[in-house]
């Protein structure tokens, strides 16, 4: 057996890995040094980070080290990083032949069909979350977290090796993460539209922190994220030539920060989040809930302005109106009960204008009838399902149930009878109109 020396002056260990390993286990760092300097006491350790892993220790001896000892100090090296992390080096099947990867041991299909308990991770596009206080890291929508880096790693029980991180996490910051037990073959057929769900009503409080004219927001890495109108116009009785390129969609990130929390909190719509699991409602009631703040977000971050527009009405038909009810009238009359106390005076014809936008909708939906379609329509219609939504999750003991809802709105609007004496627990939040800056959105 080789004799180790006692010291290990004139020794460099060069530490490398990945800086997205670094990000997401920031303690990393101090760990390996602690272990490292404990092992092979004298020796200089040198810290290296990669864009790509490059995770094998390095140990480079002084001169005239034998060959043998070299290669024993790599080894108890390795063991020592490997103790020093705990890093699990099982290697994940699937995703095989990923650039500057290893190959996975077991084929893909193989893991495809194990049936066991999956954390399954979803990478976001355009979402930025905050390690800082009040977030922390991680928020939750019913039972997807959306998650940093940082917090991502601390889900793990046992730390993944740099090589797997690098596959987990790419290039992107922010996850929507879910424990689901079962076969990823037959998960993923449905698990999808529980992850965009979840987003979608993250982002309806886009609708209470910015506007569409902000051109910020995210969804599910692949989805659409941007569009753009590319024309040219030629002047066929003159010589005159002029063209156009103009985009809009995701510019910016939507960030979770200390920023969008006191927001939603001070407009009251953070109490969406607790709605989703709030049992003293009826859970059916609280399903529709949560699919009317769903529209309302995936309203906020489209693309188009019709799809926008029909996603609104799907979201207030959904909110305030039953099953063989859906009309025009039904819907003009419960968020009447639920706005017509600020309305009346703030927006005096807003009941024929509530009209109107369902007749566009059915316009829409049954003729292809886009012409009566405006942008303010399409902002009247944010309006009415950001407030109907807000006061419905800000009033759950005044509305149980979807019966209590349409119980009171209707009878608020046929009596006209909201209360002046300061006891209505009603908001309004936003203009009643829309302003002309409002109405030069760049939504085709």
């Amino acid at each position: 057996m080789t004799e180790q020396p006692k010291t290990f002056g004139g020794w460099t260990i060069v530490h490398r890995t990945s800086q997205k390993y670094f990000e997401g286990f920031p303690d990393i760092k101090r760990m390996i040094e602690d272990a490292v300097t404990q092992e092979f006491p004298g020796c200089q350790l040198v810290f290296q980070t990669f864009t790509r892993n490059a995770d094998d220790p390095i140990a480079l001896p002084p001169s005239g080290t034998s060959e043998e000892q070299v290669q024993s100090v790599r080894e108890r090296l390795r063991d020592t990083y490997d103790r020093a992390i705990g890093v699990n080096r099982i290697t994940p099947a699937g995703d095989a032949g990923s650039e500057g990867m290893p190959e996975p041991e077991s084929s893909t299909s193989k893991a495809e069909d194990i049936l066991g308990d999956w954390l399954v991770i979803v990478p976001m596009f355009q979402l930025e979350i905050s390690d800082e206080a009040p977030i922390n890291g991680c928020w939750s929508v019913g039972e997807v977290d959306f998650l940093s880096v940082q917090e991502l790693g601390r889900r793990f029980s046992t730390r993944p090796s740099p090589p797997i991180w690098d596959r987990l996490v790419r290039d992107d910051v922010a996850f929507a993460v879910a424990r689901i037990t079962g076969k990823p073959s037959e998960l993923r057929k449905t698990i999808f539209r529980e992850f965009r769900r979840a987003s979608e009503i993250l982002a309806a409080t886009g609708a209470f922190y910015g506007k569409r004219h902000h051109a910020c927001g995210f969804t599910l890495k692949g989805y659409p994220s941007f569009t753009a109108r590319n024309d040219r116009f030629f002047q066929l009785d003159g010589t005159a030539f002029c063209g156009n390129w103009n985009q809009h969609g995701y510019m910016h990130a939507f960030c979770l920060d200390e920023q969008w929390h006191q927001a939603v909190s001070q407009t009251g719509i953070i109490q969406l989040f607790s709605r989703l699991s709030d049992t003293s409602l009826d859970l059916d009631w609280r399903w529709q809930i949560g699919s009317a703040a769903a529209m309302l977000g995936r309203s906020m971050m489209s693309l188009d302005r019709a799809d926008a527009f029909l996603l609104n009405v799907i979201g207030l038909e959904t909110l305030l109106t039953r099953q063989g009810e859906r009309n025009g009238r039904k819907l003009a009359k419960r968020i009447k009960g639920l706005t017509g106390w600020h309305l009346k005076t703030a927006n005096p014809d807003y009941e024929n204008e509530i009209k109107s936008i369902h007749g566009t909708r059915c316009a829409i939906v049954h003729d292809s009838d886009y012409d009566d379609l405006t942008i303010e329509m399409l902002l009247r219609a944010d309006s009415y399902l950001a407030n109907g939504l807000l006061n419905v999750v800000t009033n759950p003991g005044l509305f149980p149930t979807k019966d209590e809802l349409v119980r009171i709105a209707d009878d608020y609007a046929d009596n006209e009878n909201w209360p002046s004496d300061g006891t209505l627990s009603f908001k309004w939040f936003g203009n009643s109109n829309p302003s002309a800056k409002d109405l030069e959105l760049n939504i085709w």
